[in-house]
């Protein structure tokens, strides 16, 4: 988790506002391997429900880094590009195009992530 933060703009109006400063400031950020100078990807959208339903930070980077070559590329609802992440037992994420956390969620009764 080296230079990536989680941060929840919605029980903030102040996070919610640099969020959108920074995501306006820096429209395109370097992804792979990061170095102290570099801008790097802003994660939002995970929150305390999203551990209580047990997609813990370390889960939904092993279901985006073990499901890259599967991945599929969607336009959401406003017109803004997404990737969606599956896990063969239907865990998903889905990121926006600069590898924020748009949402986690999974086919189980209310989302819960499904273990091994």
């Amino acid at each position: 988790m080296c230079g990536r933060f989680l941060l929840d703009p919605t029980n903030s109006k102040e996070i919610e506002e640099i969020i959108r400063k920074i995501e306006a400031k820096n429209q395109e950020g370097k992804t792979g391997k990061m170095f102290p100078t570099n801008t790097v990807p802003l994660l939002v959208g995970t929150s305390d429900y999203d551990n209580e339903r047990g997609f813990t930070p370390e889960i939904i980077d092993a279901i985006i880094d073990n499901n890259t070559k599967t991945r599929k590329s969607k336009i959401d609802e406003l017109g803004r590009k997404t990737w969606e992440y599956i896990d063969s037992r239907g865990n998903k994420v889905v990121t926006n195009d600069r590898g924020g956390i748009v949402s986690v969620h999974s086919s189980a009764p209310k989302g819960k992530y499904i273990p091994k």
